[in-house]
């Protein structure tokens, strides 16, 4: 499997009807881009090695069944030069016909973000109870805000979770996100 990591910045407008390049501040770091070799069927994914999270385990076993279709892999494969120590799969990590327990596709999803839209027809009597139901189901107040600015990504099943909360409030217009982003979720 040939994989190619390079962000796709499109913010889809369906109000207007049109679609629209953009470039969001947080995403750029012109200093350091990673790009892996291949291609993908509709997107290509472009990763900057500091949106990978400090926390997040590397693997560097090349014995591994599922090596070429690991995320882990495929950043590690990439590691920057400045970068000489961080967590890793370890060698004593048990590795089946599956790849191991911690093994991740490397598959990017539609990520979202931005609630501005979301809100717009929300009746002031409902906008405060379905805020604070997003929150609770984010983890809190810091993680609302960082998904409504762009900080972190809403996963495709956070972005179902919520749409579906303002279904259940009786709204059906304007059910997108302000901004969709084809990304690597690294939470999971």
């Amino acid at each position: 499997m040939n994989v190619s990591l390079t962000w796709s910045k499109i913010h889809y407008s369906q109000i207007i009807g049109k679609t629209q390049i953009y470039t969001p501040k947080f995403l750029v770091y012109p200093k350091r881009l990673v790009t892996f070799a291949g291609t993908m069927e509709e997107n290509q994914v472009q990763l900057n090695f500091r949106s990978v999270p400090l926390s997040w385990q590397l693997c560097f076993l090349s014995e591994c069944p599922k090596k070429d279709e690991c995320l882990r892999q495929m950043v590690a494969k990439h590691l920057p030069k400045n970068r000489q120590f961080g967590p890793a799969v370890y060698p004593t990590m048990e590795i089946g016909e599956n790849g191991c327990r911690l093994f991740t596709a490397c598959r990017p999803k539609q990520m979202a973000w931005g609630f501005e839209t979301l809100f717009s027809d929300v009746k002031s009597k409902h906008e405060q109870g379905l805020r604070q139901a997003m929150k609770s189901y984010l983890g809190g107040h810091g993680t609302y805000y960082r998904c409504n600015s762009g900080k972190k990504l809403l996963t495709p099943e956070q972005q179902e979770w919520i749409i579906n909360l303002f279904r259940q409030n009786g709204y059906s217009e304007n059910l997108v996100f302000d901004h969709y982003v084809t990304a690597y979720d690294f939470d999971h």
